[in-house]
């Protein structure tokens, strides 16, 4: 009766962290990643409307994250792949189902903008995939960069790799791979049904400022890719917009809760465990 009392008040204290999933029979994360640093205005985007948010603020699937001019949202998946999302920019958690660490299926869409992403733990071919509307790319575990525009019936997707595996998949070539410090741009002009590649490397200096050695990661942010130049590409109209850079940031409350949800994912599964073994 007491281990009962015991369950019953820890899943009320961990109700906003945690579901417990039958089919898999176990507690697991009821959110998807945790807002760590920002600079500038931040929002999320929910059914129930867009609101203002701050380091320690959980993102759910489906909530889009959107960025204000000159801010930026580092954001800590329960994965502790870090997705940072560059300025003016919008990204939607398209789907999140975590196991564990090393097993897990992502989706999200970069619906404009630029962001990073560190993806720490090595993952299935087909499980960790960053989308733009034409094309995606596929992750294993690696440091990858993304930019998309739209200019006119123009969709415009750059990535970049700095380490890891990863390929890049669109309507006309299908599926590439992408390697250390390849540079890839998807053109899709709408109108056309017609998509544009333009292919390349990142100079060795680019890629020396992309990775950015030695910053201070708990208030700075890498570089995140220039938007590619159009000329020669695309109509005259079609004009890329000005890079955007952040360097540095606002540093995220040290709350006594904060990253700690894994030490208590860990004691709320053990008592489960536990209490199956008394069955």
């Amino acid at each position: 009766m007491n281990y009962l009392l015991i369950l019953t008040v820890s899943f009320a204290v961990f109700a906003q962290d945690f579901v417990f999933d039958k089919e898999k029979g176990r507690a697991v994360p009821a959110f998807a990643g945790q807002l760590k640093l920002m600079k500038g205005k931040v929002f999320k985007t929910t059914p129930e409307g867009q609101v203002p948010v701050s380091p320690g603020e959980r993102f759910r699937k489906s909530d889009v994250i959107v960025t204000a001019e000159k801010s930026f949202a580092k954001v800590q998946l329960v994965d502790d792949t870090i997705v940072t999302v560059g300025a003016a920019s919008e990204l939607r958690l398209d789907e999140f189902d975590f196991m564990d660490k090393n097993n897990r299926k992502l989706v999200v869409t970069l619906i404009k903008g630029q962001l990073t992403g560190d993806v720490k733990n090595r993952a299935k071919p087909g499980d960790i995939i960053f989308k733009t509307r034409y094309s995606s790319m596929g992750i294993r575990g690696t440091y990858v960069l993304m930019n998309h525009q739209v200019r006119g019936s123009y969709y415009v997707a750059d990535y970049a790799l700095l380490s890891g595996e990863a390929e890049v998949t669109d309507h006309a070539r299908g599926t590439t791979p992408i390697q250390r410090g390849d540079r890839l741009t998807r053109i899709y002009n709408e109108e056309q049904t017609k998509t544009t590649n333009n292919d390349g490397k990142l100079s060795t200096e680019e890629f020396m400022a992309l990775e950015a050695k030695g910053i201070d990661e708990d208030t700075q942010v890498r570089p995140f890719l220039s938007y590619s130049s159009l000329d020669g590409l695309v109509s005259k109209e079609a004009v890329a917009p000005t890079q955007t850079s952040a360097t540095g940031g606002t540093q995220a409350p040290r709350e006594e809760q904060e990253g700690k949800w894994q030490e208590n994912l860990k004691k709320l599964n053990e008592k489960l465990r536990q209490q199956n073994q008394q069955r």
